[in-house]
């Protein structure tokens, strides 16, 4: 079965939060304006998910929330995963393999420097420095199951950033 994988990282945030914690930050302007662009993006692309896996931090929520509107994704086709929160790649990668097998296009919204690290480990062929918030990297595949995607091998069918960073 064809499969594909959409890795976002959650868009740009206050440097602080108002309840002062990590875990509650909130996006700016930017980083609302920029879920938009990218979700409009993704719409524009064909990108259809069956499931969006989020980390359960209020700016990947957020930014799941813009995303899913852009794409039409009603709210039982998210997964809020406290796993996910500054999770790192083989943390994330455990997660992607546990998703049913009747997902076919699977969206994973994250933080770095995990996501950053997964987003290297998709394909050999591929190293990227720095995932910039709202980052989005895909890539398309063949595999029975999610917990094959380790050993399948992943094209990358997409990039796009931001346009201001």
């Amino acid at each position: 079965m064809q499969r594909e994988i959409v890795v976002v990282r959650h868009a740009k945030t206050e440097s602080v939060s108002r309840a002062g914690d990590d875990f509650s930050r909130t996006l700016t302007s930017v980083g609302e304006r920029d879920g938009e662009a990218i979700g409009k993006f993704l719409k524009e692309q064909g990108i259809k998910p069956d499931l969006m896996l989020v980390s359960s931090a209020k700016r990947t929520r957020r930014t799941a929330k813009i995303l899913a509107t852009a794409l039409d994704i009603t709210p039982e086709h998210i997964k809020y995963e406290d796993k996910l929160y500054l999770a790192t790649d083989s943390a994330i990668e455990t997660e992607v393999m546990t998703v049913p097998n009747n997902i076919a296009t699977l969206v994973v919204v994250g933080h770095n420097p995990g996501i950053t690290d997964f987003v290297n480990g998709i394909s050999k062929d591929f190293v990227l420095g720095h995932l910039p918030t709202c980052g989005v990297v895909a890539a398309k595949f063949e595999a029975d199951t999610w917990a094959d995607f380790p050993a399948a091998v992943k094209n990358i069918t997409l990039i796009k950033f931001p346009k201001h960073e």
